[in-house]
């Protein structure tokens, strides 16, 4: 797939920032290619392609640093982006956690073994046919009226990583995908709804027909929407809803946060946070995992976590940065960055809580709010305070009942992170796989 030598051009620009005053300096060079089709009403709506090719540096003069990014790598160019960046990093601030990863913590090797690239190219006729095929059986469904579309991509990427202190990879990946998002009613009853999936290998992708048909039971089960009824309540979030309280969590145990003091659970590692039977795993050695790799952002070798072990806290994600913030060793969590320094993030997170389905969850509920949808970012990641505005079904006597719209749900992320319980059906689809999760009780203003 390469057109450039990267390894090349890493290794020259490193040299000619040593030689220009830094005192160690990394190298990333991007080179990616990909095709995304949008079809509307079964029409071509969008055909676009890309290829670019993108440098970052970073570099260090004693404790100062600096960022740079550029995507013309002509060698004048490179070598004013050089100039630019020691010169930048001579004025920068100090920062007394700054720095490289030491040589003997860089890792050897390359992300070959978890299978995160596949060669297969097809083209912007095969992306069509799969787009169209995704918008076609949700417009066939009875009850739909209308299109935003059918969409389908393919992406190829290189990453080249080097640095003063060892750090030499190259990582090969590639992504593909398929959606529809599609409309029901029609006036102002109207309700839209998608669904889709993401793959590493063109293969494993989902039979768009399934993508569409699933898009179309979700739009057309939003119709008739009321307001829920206001007070307290059990609330169910389905997966994809769920997925976001997940996020809340890694927001909340991330090391910048914790050493900025801005995370609600700053003062909780080692303590329990959920209930006895949750266990939340954080693992980049998945095979053909969205978000896998072999080696973290500042070339550590990636290792599997546990966030939190039977409810307990068990650890925040770190680069180098935070951990010697706080004392503590990176546990290799530094995300990819070019245009800045590397910061703390996750990889695939796997949910294990739980021992009902979603159906024996229900049941289970003589009234309750089951949320498909979240609008919205009313949280406080100091206080943990939330509010969001939602909808989704009303549960009766352990059935689904009417849809529900235009409400608010409020509570608190560290009371129901006490209350926790997941399904045993999870959706692993994206980075985090988790089935619906009910937190308790919450308040809903509804009607």
């Amino acid at each position: 797939m390469s057109s450039i030598n990267g390894k090349e051009i890493c290794e020259r620009v490193l040299s000619q920032c040593v030689t220009s005053g830094a005192d160690a300096a990394e190298a990333v060079l991007m080179e990616g290619h990909g095709i995304d089709i949008q079809v509307r009403n079964l029409e071509i709506e969008d055909v676009g392609a890309h290829e670019e090719q993108a440098l970052g540096l970073r570099v260090f003069v004693g404790q100062r640093q600096a960022n740079i990014r550029s995507t013309n790598l002509d060698p004048q160019t490179l070598d004013r982006l050089v100039e630019d960046v020691v010169a930048m990093a001579k004025l920068a601030p100090e920062d007394p956690h700054a720095g490289l990863a030491d040589p003997d913590q860089v890792a050897k090797g390359d992300d070959a073994s978890l299978d995160l690239y596949d060669d297969t190219r097809p083209d912007a006729e095969t992306l069509r046919k799969l787009a169209w095929a995704a918008e076609k059986a949700a417009l066939s469904q009875p009850g739909i009226t209308n299109s935003e579309g059918g969409a389908a991509s393919a992406g190829h990427a290189i990453r080249h990583h080097h640095a003063t202190n060892g750090i030499a990879t190259q990582s090969f990946h590639s992504s593909f995908s398929v959606s529809a998002s599609v409309l029901a009613g029609s006036g102002t009853s109207m309700e839209r709804d998608y669904d889709y999936d993401m793959k590493r290998h063109f293969g494993d992708l989902m039979d768009p027909e399934v993508i569409g048909k699933e898009a179309a039971r979700l739009a057309t089960q939003r119709l008739g929407a009321v307001k829920p009824p206001s007070g307290k309540m059990p609330i169910i979030y389905v997966p994809r809803a769920a997925r976001s309280l997940i996020g809340h969590l890694l927001q909340a145990i991330n090391g910048q946060a914790v050493a900025r003091g801005s995370s609600f659970l700053r003062d909780d590692l080692g303590k329990s946070i959920m209930p006895g039977h949750v266990t939340i795993l954080d693992d980049p050695l998945v095979k053909r995992g969205l978000s896998s790799r072999a080696h973290d952002g500042e070339g550590l070798k990636a290792q599997a976590l546990t966030l939190v072990d039977k409810g307990v806290l068990n650890t925040w994600l770190l680069d180098l940065a935070s951990g010697r913030q706080l004392g503590l060793s990176s546990n290799a969590r530094a995300g990819h960055t070019m245009a800045s320094p590397p910061a703390p993030s996750s990889s695939n997170i796997d949910v294990q809580a739980g021992h009902r389905t979603l159906a024996q969850m229900i049941a289970g509920q003589e009234q309750a709010l089951l949320v498909t949808e979240l609008i919205g970012m009313g949280v406080n990641g100091v206080t943990g305070d939330y509010s969001r505005g939602a909808a989704g079904f009303m549960i009766r006597h352990g059935e689904v009942a009417e849809p529900v719209s235009e409400l608010t749900i409020a509570g608190n992320l560290r009371e129901m992170f006490a209350q926790m319980e997941a399904t045993t059906d999870r959706d692993g689809r994206g980075s985090i796989a988790v089935g619906a999760i009910h937190v308790g009780e919450l308040t809903v203003a509804g009607g």
